[in-house]
């Protein structure tokens, strides 16, 4: 195949594209001589002036030509090749004269193109080939028959090689794939090594928090056993004392029913305490009625309530999921913080409210009491933290709230309440 053809398409509106260029299209696997035998072939039988084979491939074009006779006229091929493609058709020749092609110099009236359209199998347009000569030359009927058949060879030609091309790109992407399956198996197999050693871990960590928890259940037998039976042995032997004693000496008296008290408010604290370790042991979970929860704990308060002639609203409260136990110990403690801790010779005004949010739900509780000190907010919530030294109490109360919300994988926390008071709020998992 000559392509000498390239020094007049260069001078045209037609680009000559270069096959190493095509990368990715279904032309670039044609070797350069594919067509050599069907140029041989119409130039011995028709002798052209010029002969090409112009074929499209999406936005590509890539050109077969040989070249004979003038070399310096500049062939309106592409021109031509869009009006055979209009016609749209198979199998039939197409022949213009050059006065009939738009924008064509009159040094070209004299030429004839002929052209066929090239189809592929799938019924789509190719190509176009293309015969020019002297307009005085015109084509036999068995030479137009000739250029019917070739155009067949020329199509299935294509044909071959066009499934040959996705055939080795298809390879590519197979062998593409294999690589990225292997690199993904090497991925994975890290990952694996990854997780398994996560697991080490995490199992070593249950097997830590696993004896942590039988030294905390030995502690507290220690506690419940060894720490509280001197405290009974103390008390009782005070009592004897002060029996024996009478009241002869009121002095003495006050010094044993102190020591009495003392005895009490230790031994009081041991149970909190022993109470506070056992939180969280049980893991197990069910459906709450918020309401009828509370309505519970204001039952148990009922007392501390009527004494201090509090009034406790509420609005509309939904049902959750958490442990019961501990979900009522929450709101029990919290309530009767917000009457504790009220000011003096003003009823407390409690409100509680529930809401939903997306992973939470969130329940505050509103008083009109004494407030917080912004530096106790964070404290407060430790074990033995007392904000307010002359009111009674252990200072393990919100350490309990603490540890109940904790254990439903929630938060809680204190603000100021506006209008005067506290709003302590908790928010705990909603997907328990």
């Amino acid at each position: 195949m000559s392509l000498e053809l390239s020094n007049i398409f260069e001078k045209s509106r037609f680009s000559l594209m270069d096959v190493d260029e095509l990368k990715h299209d279904r032309l670039h696997s044609m070797p350069d001589d594919i067509f050599e035998d069907i140029f041989d072939l119409l130039n011995a039988s028709l002798h052209p002036s010029v002969l090409a084979i112009t074929l499209y491939d999406l936005d590509t074009q890539w050109i077969y030509g040989n070249l004979q006779g003038n070399t310096s006229l500049d062939l309106p091929i592409k021109t031509f090749c869009a009006e055979v493609i209009e016609s749209n058709k198979e199998g039939v020749l197409t022949s213009l004269s050059g006065s009939e092609l738009k924008d064509t110099s009159e040094s070209l009236y004299a030429l004839r193109f002929n052209g066929i359209l090239l189809i592929d199998h799938e019924g789509f347009v190719i190509g176009v080939l293309t015969i020019v000569d002297s307009d005085e030359n015109s084509l036999r009927s068995e030479d137009t028959k000739l250029i019917v058949k070739v155009a067949k060879i020329i199509e299935r030609r294509f044909t071959i090689y066009s499934a040959n091309s996705e055939l080795e790109f298809s390879k590519i992407e197979l062998k593409d794939s294999l690589l990225q399956l292997e690199q993904s198996s090497k991925k994975l197999e890290e990952s694996n090594l990854q997780i398994k050693a996560t697991l080490r871990k995490n199992n070593a960590l249950i097997r830590n928090l696993a004896s942590r928890n039988r030294e905390l259940d030995q502690f507290s037998y220690i506690v419940s056993h060894d720490l509280k039976e001197p405290i009974r042995t103390v008390t009782e032997m005070v009592k004897i004392l002060k029996e024996e004693q009478g009241d002869h000496d009121r002095e003495t008296a006050e010094i044993f029913n102190f020591i009495i008290d003392a005895t009490s408010r230790m031994n009081a604290l041991i149970e909190h305490l022993l109470d506070y370790a056992k939180l969280g042991k049980s893991g197990s979970y069910e459906l709450i009625n918020m309401h009828e929860l509370l309505a519970q704990v204001l039952q148990d308060l009922n007392t501390a309530i009527n004494e201090k002639k509090a009034t406790i609203t509420f609005g509309k409260l939904s049902s959750v999921r958490g442990n019961k136990i501990e979900i009522k110990q929450l709101l029990q403690n919290l309530v009767s913080n917000c009457i504790k801790f009220s000011k003096k010779n003003v009823p407390p005004r409690i409100h509680i409210e529930q809401k939903e949010e997306k992973e939470w739900w969130v329940v505050s509780i509103r008083d009109n009491g004494i407030g917080i000190e912004d530096d106790q907010k964070e404290n407060i919530f430790n074990m033995f933290s007392r904000s307010h030294m002359d009111y009674e109490g252990h200072g393990i109360g919100l350490a309990y709230c603490k540890k109940i919300v904790e254990h439903h994988n929630g938060e809680i926390f204190v603000a100021d309440n506006p209008s005067g008071g506290s709003i302590f709020t908790f928010r705990i998992d909603k997907e328990l």
